[in-house]
């Protein structure tokens, strides 16, 4: 009985912590798609969606630092961390997709960095 839980005790812990790293993950990938959501649907209501590139297909999101360069909706994110969604702009375009700051918590927009 001690050999058999021997060799089940390492398998059964390597399939908990297989479980776990597959559910952070797909975890991570959903609200990687709503921060992507939200921050598109803010792109469409001002009316700034006309030089994205197939629309939400190739945003990207990444974790970032608030700074100055932003326009906030509330102010007391200047200086947090938040996550950066950025889209994919057409290269004929004159001007560019702002930036679009989303809470990392609650992954509603907070504000945009205008582009360049």
């Amino acid at each position: 009985m001690k050999k058999l839980s021997i060799f089940f005790l390492p398998v059964f812990t390597m399939l908990l912590l297989t479980i776990g790293c597959v559910n952070s993950e797909s975890s991570s990938q959903i609200d990687s798609d709503e921060a992507i959501q939200n921050a598109y649907d803010f792109v469409k209501e001002k009316g700034w969606d006309d030089t994205i590139v197939g629309e939400m297909e190739n945003a990207t999101v990444e974790e970032s630092r608030a700074d100055s360069k932003a326009e906030y909706i509330d102010k007391s994110y200047e200086e947090q961390e938040v996550l950066l969604v950025t889209f994919e702009d057409d290269p004929n375009s004159t001007t560019g997709t702002p930036a679009i700051l989303v809470d990392p918590e609650t992954l509603k927009v907070i504000g945009y960095i205008p582009s360049e």
